[in-house]
């Protein structure tokens, strides 16, 4: 069963309360990775498309930044 997701966004480079949050966040699920500091960058997306097929052939979800899509609740 294929399942996959594919995006388009732009790097970004945090200000310093983006950076506390995002070391926050990566440090909450890599607590390993504080021995060993380095640079933190984000993703802001643009698109992003996640294909499901154990829910059926071909089950699309996609998103788009600006655009409402009410199947993604």
């Amino acid at each position: 069963q294929l399942q996959g997701v594919q995006f388009t966004g732009k790097f970004i480079i945090p200000d310093e309360t983006q950076k506390e949050q995002f070391y926050k966040v990566y440090y909450n699920k890599f607590p390993f990775a504080k021995a060993k500091p380095s640079k933190i960058w984000g993703i802001s997306l643009e698109y992003l498309k996640m294909t499901d097929n154990t829910l059926g052939f071909g089950t699309k979800h996609l998103w788009e930044r600006g655009h409402f899509n009410p199947s993604l609740r």
